[in-house]
């Protein structure tokens, strides 16, 4: 069945954007909706990442604080993929990884199939898209944590994997990030973790 994109205009643009898409269904009603971009300035992609420690066998976590809710909440070294900063989303989880956790390195898995080059889709209202990714033993950097301005985070190193899934499950995370430690969740159990 074919939904036909009828048009598109800009109902609101400044740190992120909303458009009104009007679509036409197989039957023939017109729907409008609004979709959400959060990161249309760029390819309208993030990276996250799962931080691992196999010596401690925890991960590293972040606590930063969310506007919307207005309160600090639970999350992963995570940004948008600035093309003109990193050329692949993997580019970006690496730099997020030193900015918001000051830790590089490691060995990195991706945790989508090659099948979901785009990543994860948002949310059926959002065409922001997430590529999320494990690294197993990144090294602290010298210089630390180098947030971006706007960014309140603190970094927790050696939460343990019993603790991370309890705060999955307590919805402490925002849905990507979950998605993304569930499946690193996983992945380290099938690597023996």
């Amino acid at each position: 069945k074919r939904v036909v994109v009828q048009r598109e205009s800009v109902v609101f643009k400044r740190y992120g954007r909303v458009v009104e898409r009007v679509v036409t269904y197989p039957d023939g009603s017109e729907h409008a909706f609004d979709i959400w971009s959060k990161n249309f300035r760029n390819s309208q992609e993030f990276a996250i990442v799962v931080p691992f420690n196999s010596t401690t066998r925890c991960v590293t976590l972040v606590r930063e604080y969310y506007p919307a809710p207005h309160a600090f909440h639970w999350g992963l070294p995570a940004g948008n993929v600035e093309r003109s900063r990193h050329s692949t989303p993997l580019g970006a989880a690496k730099a997020e990884l030193a900015e918001e956790a000051g830790l590089t390195g490691g060995e990195w898995i991706t945790l989508l199939s090659e099948s979901c080059a785009r990543g994860m889709v948002q949310d059926k209202y959002q065409q922001d898209w997430s590529h999320l990714f494990l690294v197993i033993d990144p090294e602290s950097l010298s210089d630390g944590q180098q947030t971006e301005h706007e960014e309140l985070i603190e970094i927790h190193h050696n939460v343990s994997l019993e603790k991370a899934r309890e705060l999955v499950y307590a919805g402490s995370f925002q849905a990507n990030q979950t998605a993304c430690l569930l499946l690193a969740l996983d992945k380290l159990h099938a690597l023996g973790y």
